[in-house]
């Protein structure tokens, strides 16, 4: 038999082909396939093929199913595994998401947890307010109205271990651990965790895949679509029947601007646009946010390591031919930094008891700081204005209204929370590059079934029109899952099961 349905999978992470794998596991009609043991002639009977090795593929019915990606096995997960694993969803508060959690917490903790309810308006407008209205409402419906079911899905058929994120969307105020910004679910151990628990699920389903298969062409019938041409160990094989653009140069340039050239690449490097190309070879329609992408700032002095999670940066900094910034704190907030971003194993520092003595240590070769004055003279001016500004009680849990912003000061790139003098020693500061996750443009999808064009179907990063210029963090595995499932069940009512 044939394939006939292609689905189209821009993360290479995680989720989403447990419905189908596991009603394949039952039938008999899906085994795990070591890469070692996998040759050219071995027999292809799929009926439909996912490019990309996961967040996307939950084929409710399918009889069985073929992952391929062209990343080597080592690299099966791609960004899902530089993620927190946090999951943006609809909540009705603490008591909603009680049941989704791998190990609750206590009585007795749970009486000092604030979790406030997250509704359907508050996650439509978070996604509308970031992309200034220009979101596809029809998308972001779909997103919303899915997520809960969705997060329930993932904890009950695929054993996700959702957790509480303490460590980045909770702070300890007055005694009580407030959670803020409306996004409370992570997973344990991050995005290895998530990913571990996928590759497990993935592996007792039977699940057929390929690694180094590369996608190169779709095979095109009567308008549908059909079947795959993919390149593997140099050879061509057709197979009658991925991603963000993130990781190409070229595209980058291209799309976001010559300044995204010397990026870094946050997560995996094969996420080079191929997708993109093979779908627009077959007349499928572009949408979204070319120009937009999720940027992050994290340590120069590394590649591999985590981003120190600034969902958006202010990218001029990094426009420069140099291409970096230094973030520098005083001793006042120094224990609120995290220690899985800014841990003596994670980033390097530079330490002083002076911001002078500070400037000094920056301009030497090791760190490229050019001008001493100005880094002096621009920690004065920011003190000076926050100074000058109202000061409420500083509550890194709440906007607390802290600015650099007054009749008698105002700063160019105002500071609008959270803001407190940079003066008491001891003063850290880390060198910080321009990073970026994943890109905002993609194919446009009926929003139900995630189909692009007849017989091809997209998720994850492939899918334009849902974020533009920002996102609410979270809600990119979120969607992902959400949009994975509809593919799949797409797939599954076209092929009659």
């Amino acid at each position: 038999m044939t394939p006939h349905v292609l689905i189209l999978d821009a993360i290479t992470s995680q989720k989403n082909l447990w419905e189908g794998l596991r009603k394949a596991q039952e039938l008999g009609q899906a085994r795990w396939i070591p890469r070692r043991q996998i040759t050219m002639k071995h027999k292809i009977n799929s009926i439909a093929v996912v490019v990309g090795s996961g967040h996307a593929g939950s084929y409710a019915g399918c009889k069985k199913v073929l992952m391929i990606d062209k990343c080597p096995e080592d690299w099966f997960g791609g960004n899902g595994y530089f993620t927190a694993g946090a999951h943006r969803t609809v909540h009705a508060g603490l008591d909603d998401l009680l049941p989704l959690l791998e190990m609750p917490p206590s009585a007795s903790e749970v009486e000092r947890i604030d979790v406030a309810a997250y509704t359907a308006e508050d996650f439509a407008h978070d996604i509308q307010r970031l992309a200034s209205g220009r979101a596809d409402e029809q998308l972001v419906k779909a997103l919303v109205q899915s997520s809960r079911e969705t997060i329930k899905w993932l904890r009950e058929r695929v054993g996700v271990n959702f957790t509480l994120s303490y460590n980045r969307q909770a702070y300890e105020v007055n005694g009580r651990i407030e959670f803020w910004g409306g996004m409370a679910l992570s997973v344990k151990e991050g995005g290895k965790g998530l990913m571990e628990s996928h590759a497990r699920t993935l592996k007792e389903a039977g699940a057929e895949i390929w690694f180094e298969a590369k996608a190169t062409g779709l095979i095109v019938n009567n308008g549908e679509v059909g079947g795959i041409v993919l390149e593997r160990r140099g050879k061509n094989v057709r197979i009658k029947a991925r991603s963000g653009f993130e990781a190409s140069r070229e595209m980058r340039t291209k799309y976001l601007g010559k300044e995204w050239v010397n990026a870094r690449v946050r997560g995996t490097p094969y996420n080079t646009g191929d997708g993109f190309t093979l779908a627009q070879s077959v007349g499928a329609k572009m949408g979204g946010d070319w120009a937009g992408c999720h940027s992050t700032a994290w340590d120069a002095n590394t590649r591999g390591l985590p981003e120190l999670y600034l969902c958006k940066i202010w990218q001029g900094n990094f426009a420069a031919a140099r291409g970096y910034a230094f973030q520098i704190w005083d001793a006042k907030v120094l224990d609120h930094l995290r220690k899985e971003e800014y841990d003596d194993g994670v980033v390097k520092k530079a330490w002083a008891q002076s911001i002078e003595e500070l400037a000094d240590k920056l301009a030497g070769a090791e760190w490229g700081l050019t001008d001493k004055r100005q880094l002096v003279e621009t920690i004065q001016v920011f003190n000076d204005a926050v100074k000058s500004s109202p000061r409420p009680e500083w509550n890194p849990a709440i906007k607390d209204g802290r600015s650099t912003q007054s009749h008698e000061a105002k700063l160019t790139i105002p500071k609008s929370n959270w803001a407190l003098t940079i003066e008491e020693a001891p003063f850290m500061a880390v060198k910080v590059a321009c990073g970026i996750t994943f890109t905002f443009g993609g194919l446009a999808i009926d929003p139900q079934t995630a189909g692009a064009i007849p017989g091809l179907f997209c998720t994850g990063e492939m899918v334009g029109g849902l974020f533009y210029g920002n996102y609410p963090g979270g809600s990119g595995l979120t969607a992902g899952a959400v949009f994975g499932r509809k593919a799949g069940k797409g797939a599954g009512e076209r092929m009659g099961q």
